[in-house]
């Protein structure tokens, strides 16, 4: 159902347009192509101009008709950022899990109210390798495009609620180099090496290398986790106009995979360390291999093509329990012991050429692409017999049997991608970004019976922005998203229809303080239909529930208020419920998503006299009652976290010290099985060291 308000905006625009007529004798140029810029963002700013994920071009954030969030570096440094979930924080209406087997670095998101499963981006190239363990030391910016995202991306497993892409460190012209060290509560200790310059003598062979490793306990019984992060990077430019990228990542991480606690009243009665696995059973370990090439040529001024490939592999063991329910006597836990060995690879080709050009006084910034993408998963695990615990005495002497795999699964899924796009300068106040792509979509599946389907959609997209001045954008947008399945089939045998979503989203985008501060205010509706939930009567399976829909508002705002004086702040409202279901009753709130959250983060640093250098910082995190799941039948309580840092910069050192959740607030998040307690006062003192 289309919204009445979108309906409303999209007139109100129209008639702004007919207006501004008469200044079209006064257009500017058109917007220059992206050049072959490094997006470095070490200036320490809260925002950014530019957000490719939007439009794969070097497009004004403020020309984009759709919302879209940018969390820089600079953020993740002043946090002290270690876990890349913890940047959800800092975006309105996203929220996050502990992600696969609790396992935190593999980030489940819930975006406008919808999971946003294993598959994110990387630098735009499609990451199915949701597996693969993902490190903070390389990452420059993070992004989240809030909505269907689909006419450039194209189909995919997840993904309705927005497009989450993480955009990596380059190489620069001038030598640097940091070394990091970092120490805190639960036995944490973690170094990181970040160094770049030339290597030729013109400067036109350059490299980036990042490396970190990671030895840590944790607040609950038993957890422990070891990890090694590798990623170097090599630019060449082979030619004035050519440029060559090649990125290594490798990655190995081990640790004690823990689904926190059954979906049950009962698991708010229990210490929040309770472990309630198997210790010197539970164990995970996994290892990512992923290389990226891209090629870069510019023609001329107003033609560039860009060619990129990229190749990831995954190899991961686990072994693990899953929670049943309680028994009668509201103690004894049933637990299933599983023995999981899943490898993925994955390959993804793209081809795209970018051009300007002018029809009469009209500019166009045109895009067309190819994408070839490949994904290959295999999945063999071994479940030995359920064991009983109590949950408020657990006795862990427990003796697992592992047993040979009893099942095999085998998934696969080629993809042809065709897209277009075209940002349209129509008036000096009137911008139009239109665009679609059309997915030939082959997904295969075997777990004893192999099954196959082929899909063909197309999935368009058009927003219209107005600009009655330099510091204000108004726009109205609609998208579309096509997620075909993977296979399978539910628990009664029926093979599962693709999803699809439809968003309507008008906002307001505003510069403050002669552009030191940005405002976005974004009103959606979100609709999305044949969805796969887990099976209430098993959740080994899936069913799809019919219609979900979200509808909320959204306000971010983040610049510098004076000199020194930085912030962040976001406020979501979201109503996501089931909307149509011969199952689940309709009205019940979608899982993990609060009603009402809210943000803030900000820091001071002293910029004269003998404190020069002297900084501070706050943030306030709040989160409204959330259902654990779907049909609903557990509330997670909201709760006030607050964080506190401080800082000292002298020369090339700087010093901080960062506490989270200072007053041990207990809260919680939606966890794999049921609620997964948060941890209590954490503290983390860290040492930069600039070479």
């Amino acid at each position: 159902m289309k919204s009445s308000l979108c309906r409303a905006t999209l007139a109100l625009l129209c008639t702004h347009i007919l207006s501004a007529q008469a200044h079209a004798a006064d257009a500017p140029a058109p917007t220059e192509l992206p050049k072959m810029t490094v997006n470095d963002t070490a200036d320490g700013a809260y925002t950014t101009e530019s957000a490719g994920t939007a439009t794969k071009a070097d497009i004004s954030v403020h020309d984009i008709p759709q919302s879209i969030q940018t969390i820089p570096r600079a953020v993740l440094e002043d946090r002290q950022v270690v876990r890349i979930n913890e940047l959800t924080d800092n975006i309105s209406g996203v929220q996050h899990t502990p992600g696969y087997e609790g396992i935190s670095s593999m980030t489940t998101l819930f975006i406008r109210g919808f999971e946003q499963g294993p598959e994110n981006y990387r630098n735009g190239f499609r990451d199915y390798g949701y597996l693969a363990p993902r490190d903070v030391s390389n990452i420059e910016t993070f992004e989240i495009l809030k909505g269907p995202g689909s006419a450039l991306y194209g189909g995919g497993v997840y993904g309705v609620g927005g497009v989450v892409n993480t955009v990596t460190k380059k190489p620069l012209a001038t030598s640097f180099d940091q070394l990091n060290l970092t120490a805190g509560n639960y036995d944490f200790y973690r170094a990181a090496w970040d160094s770049t310059g030339p290597i030729s003598d013109d400067a036109s062979l350059l490299y980036r290398l990042n490396v970190a490793a990671e030895s840590a306990g944790g607040f609950r019984d038993y957890n422990k986790s070891k990890s090694v992060f590798v990623t170097p990077v090599v630019s060449w430019q082979i030619a004035p106009a050519t440029k060559i990228t090649i990125e290594l990542e490798y990655a190995n991480d081990a640790r004690v995979p823990d689904d926190g606690f059954p979906s049950e009243p009962e698991a708010f009665q229990l210490p929040i360390n309770r472990f309630l696995g198997i210790p010197g059973l539970n164990d995970e370990s996994t290892s990512a291999k992923s290389i990226t090439y891209t090629l870069e040529h510019e023609f001329n001024d107003n033609w560039r093509f860009r060619q990129g490939l990229n190749v990831l592999g995954v190899s991961q063991n686990i072994f693990s329990v899953y929670a049943g329910s309680l028994a009668d006597d509201r103690r004894t836990l049933t637990i299933y012991p599983s023995l999981t060995h899943e490898t993925q690879r994955n390959y993804t080709l793209q081809n795209e050429l970018f051009g300007k050009f002018t029809t009469g006084s009209v500019h166009h910034n045109a895009l067309i692409g190819v994408e070839l993408a490949r994904l290959r998963d295999t999945y063999i695990e071994a479940d030995a017999s359920p064991v009983s615990m109590d949950i408020f005495n657990p006795d862990y002497h427990i003796t697992v049997p592992v047993p040979p795999p009893d099942y095999f699964q085998t998934t696969g899924v080629d993809n042809l991608g065709v897209y277009a796009q075209d940002f349209v300068e129509l008036l000096p106040r009137v911008k139009v970004l239109a665009g679609g792509r059309f997915d030939i979509n082959k997904t295969s599946y075997d777990a004893g019976t192999p099954q196959e389907q082929s899909n063909g959609h197309f999935t368009p997209r058009v927003g219209l922005v107005y600009q009655p001045d330099e510091t204000t954008s108004l726009y109205a947008g609609w998208s579309t998203s096509f997620n075909p399945s993977l296979g399978g089939k539910s628990r009664t045998g029926t093979e599962f229809k693709p999803e699809s979503a439809e968003q309507y989203e008008i906002g307001l985008k505003q510069s403050l303080l002669q552009d030191a501060v940005s405002l976005n205010v974004a009103a959606y509706q979100l609709t999305r239909q044949n969805v796969l939930t887990p099976d209430p009567v098993d959740p080994m399976f899936s069913i799809q529930t019919g219609e979900q829909q979200s509808r909320g508002i959204e306000v971010d705002m983040a610049g510098q208020l004076r000199p020194g004086w930085k912030m962040i702040a976001t406020y979501a409202y979201t109503h996501a419920v089931v909307t149509e279901d011969n199952q689940i009753p309709v009205g019940d709130r979608l899982r993990g998503v609060p009603k009402n959250g809210a943000s803030l983060w900000t820091t001071y640093e002293i910029q004269g006299g003998s404190l020069h250098g002297l900084g501070f910082g706050a943030g306030l995190y709040y989160a409204g009652a959330r259902e654990q799941q779907l049909p609903n039948n557990l509330v997670l309580p909201s709760y006030v976290r607050t964080d506190a840092a401080i800082s000292y910069q002298h020369a090339k050192v700087k010093y901080r010290l960062n506490i989270k959740n200072l007053f041990s607030v207990k809260y919680y998040e939606v966890g794999p099985d049921g609620p997964y307690p948060r941890a209590p006062l954490t503290v983390l003192g860290e040492v930069s060291i600039g070479f």
